[in-house]
């Protein structure tokens, strides 16, 4: 499952190529939804005091243990959910979806709080994807 994207991805720039793929193409085929992005992007404006402490308990990992082991498990949670959320169960155990995804998930964040005038919205977002997709297909092995 955690391979969905890439495969799909594949397929699509195959049967279509990357002039007629779009990201909804990708998306149907692999059976998730692109709404995920624009739905997580809209809810950063409602949750902004969580997001802020949030970034703020980062500085704290080093001097409380508590504090890090919260947040562990609060970036445990988040890789779960962000998997699920866009559709891919990640249960391979290296989980390499929800790792990405929070990863991602965690640089708009950090650039929306900082200016979200000029952080990347929901579509801007699924058309890197789709582009770093075509990049590593068709013609390159998937791992």
């Amino acid at each position: 499952m955690s391979h969905a994207l890439p495969a799909a991805a594949k397929r699509c720039l195959a049967d279509k190529g990357f002039a007629r793929t779009t990201s909804r193409d990708i998306a149907n085929t692999a059976g998730v939804s692109l709404a995920g992005w624009t739905r997580a992007v809209e809810a950063f404006e409602a949750h902004r005091t969580l997001l802020v402490a949030s970034v703020e308990a980062l500085a704290q990992v080093d001097r409380s243990p508590e504090v890090r082991a919260s947040l562990a498990d609060g970036l445990r949670q988040g890789r779960e959910g962000l998997a699920e959320l866009f559709g891919t169960p990640d249960d391979d155990p290296r989980r390499p979806v929800g790792l990405f995804l929070q990863a991602l998930m965690t640089g708009v964040i950090t650039q929306w709080i900082v200016d979200p005038a000029s952080a990347p919205a929901g579509p801007e977002i699924a058309l890197a994807l789709r582009r770093l997709c075509a990049a590593t297909a068709p013609d390159r092995p998937f791992p």
